[in-house]
């Protein structure tokens, strides 16, 4: 998928347009958070979403975001 390459390489939260194949459910476009801890990209999390996200739902993503890269960050250090 481009975008998710768009958003590693930008290295913050990017926002699109929905593709057509994910339907009306995912009208209100897709969210993109790189996974980044320390330096080190992890993947990306992607979340279509059926409406635009408000401000608390935004940052509760981020949140979201920053856990999990925290957490494949640890696994993978405890895996050297």
């Amino acid at each position: 998928m481009p975008r998710v390459l768009e958003t590693l390489e930008a290295g913050q939260t990017r926002s699109f347009a929905a593709e057509p194949e994910l339907g009306e459910r995912a009208r209100g476009g897709i969210v993109m958070h790189p996974l980044l801890f320390g330096g080190r990209i992890h993947g990306v999390l992607a979340v279509a979403v059926h409406e635009a996200l408000d401000t608390p739902r935004q940052e509760a993503l981020a949140r979201l975001a920053e856990t999990l890269a925290l957490h494949f960050d640890h696994a993978q250090l405890s895996e050297q």
